[in-house]
């Protein structure tokens, strides 16, 4: 009887690695962050840019005002950060926002 890797025989089910949880998933992050914030496909200036100044990327272009803002609300504490998202999350969804009303 032929030994496989891992110790089972050659009639044993191969082995198989468990499925990742959905959190550790590449990309699910920006995918629970954009349920918040909006965007998708159709993402506006103002939620790219709170996208990426919450998840600390940077796949904006460097010199876009995109990405200027994303460092302008980057830099702000933590606890005026919450407190802009909790009062403006509903615009932000919807697209209502633009650059210049990130803080």
């Amino acid at each position: 009887m032929a030994v496989c890797p891992g110790g089972g025989n050659d009639l044993s089910p191969p082995l198989r690695r468990p499925p990742r949880p959905p959190s550790r998933r590449p990309g699910a992050q920006r995918d629970n962050l954009s349920s918040v914030v909006g965007g998708g496909r159709e993402t506006t200036a103002a939620q790219a840019a709170v996208t990426e100044a919450v998840l600390g990327t940077s796949t904006l272009p460097p010199d876009s005002p995109e990405a200027a803002a994303a460092r302008r609300f980057a830099a702000l504490p933590d606890q005026a950060r919450h407190d802009w998202l909790m009062q403006h999350v509903t615009a932000l969804r919807a697209g209502q926002l633009t650059l210049t009303d990130l803080p």
